[in-house]
């Protein structure tokens, strides 16, 4: 009789799978600067509303004097001319008698202060904020050379980087925003691409189950622990004719290896790629096509060398045993003449 064994068999129940619950609103606040107890964060149109008011003053002081300067004619007090602003519209007669009666009166006015203090506030204005001319793209006589103008434009977005910080770290939250209502809307999995180191478009689902861990307890739960944060070459990439010089400095010292092997060849192209340089994306393909190419044409030799060793192998095994059957042959026939 064979032996009965009571075998256990698992009562198969659903997976109950928690709710994922966001933990914050979707609500991002992009700051200029962050200041302490101050939700908003500190604005630079606070820091130079003073000498914006004074320029304003200034301005309408201008246009007052301007609108209410003029040139005004004289004439004798019998003469019987109307004038207005017309030109070369009207032609009166003047005898030699009363002509030096006739005359005009200059009012103009000095806005050349007006103007000086305007840009002295102006100036003042670009100083608390940390801009210069050569960050504006203007004309700035202190930059002699354009490596001068980079080093000040340099400069100046050094003084910016805290306006630069606060905004990427607005898009950083804005991300987290995203994957934690995904985790709690996207039912179904969603299409995301992005592309490999390589530089292929890669295609991808995002499936919130993915998330899903189990804890000491057996207790399900959404792992949401990550770090979200914004790439800082982006306003590198503004920049591209110098993404391109290190690049192109880059491969010339071989930094990306032998600069005349076709590999080499591919990682600076794929790089210049990223950088949005013009066509390089098809000398890209050109050279995946031509290392393609030679690998095959590698593989072929492989295999032609393979075929010829086994070639003369063939050959030396077939000596070999022609020789042991002459061999043979010779042992038999000095056999027969013994005997005989």
């Amino acid at each position: 009789m064979p032996l009965l064994v009571d075998v256990q068999v698992p009562k198969m129940q659903p997976t109950k799978l928690p709710f994922y619950t966001p933990n914050i609103l979707p609500i991002v606040i992009r700051k200029n600067t962050s200041e302490e107890d101050s939700l908003l964060g500190q604005s630079d149109c606070e820091f130079i509303r003073p000498q914006q008011q004074a320029i304003n003053k200034i301005e309408s002081r201008i246009n007052e004097k301007l609108l209410g300067a003029g040139v005004y004619p004289i004439a004798p007090e019998n003469a019987p001319i109307e004038y207005d602003n017309s030109i070369f519209k009207k032609v009166f007669r003047a005898n030699q008698s009363n002509f030096k009666l006739f005359g005009k009166l200059d009012l103009q006015v000095d806005i050349s202060r007006d103007i000086a203090q305007a840009e002295r506030l102006y100036d003042q204005a670009k100083r608390i904020l940390g801009i210069t001319d050569s960050f504006q793209g203007q004309y700035d006589s202190s930059a002699q050379s354009g490596k001068a103008k980079q080093i000040q434009v340099q400069q100046a977005a050094g003084r910016l980087d805290s306006k630069r910080q606060m905004k990427n770290a607005a898009y950083a939250e804005i991300d987290q925003i995203i994957f934690q209502y995904y985790l709690a809307y996207a039912d179904e999995p969603r299409p995301a691409t992005y592309k490999d180191a390589q530089g292929r478009m890669q295609n991808r689902l995002f499936n919130r189950y993915d998330f899903i861990e189990r804890d000491e307890a057996g207790e399900w739960y959404y792992n949401d622990e990550y770090l979200f944060s914004a790439d800082a070459s982006i306003d590198v990439d503004k920049q591209r004719e110098l993404l391109w010089e290190e690049n192109r400095k880059n491969f010339q010292q071989g930094a990306y290896g032998n600069t005349q092997l076709p590999q080499t060849l591919l990682i600076f192209w794929q790089n210049m790629e990223q950088a949005h340089y013009p066509w390089a994306h098809e000398n890209v393909e050109r050279i995946r096509d031509e290392i393609a190419r030679q690998q095959e044409l590698l593989l072929a030799q492989q295999q032609a060398a393979a075929a010829r060793q086994d070639l003369d192998k063939e050959k030396q095994n077939r000596t070999a045993y022609e020789a042991y059957l002459m061999s043979q042959i010779n042992n038999g026939g000095q056999a027969n003449g013994g005997q005989q």
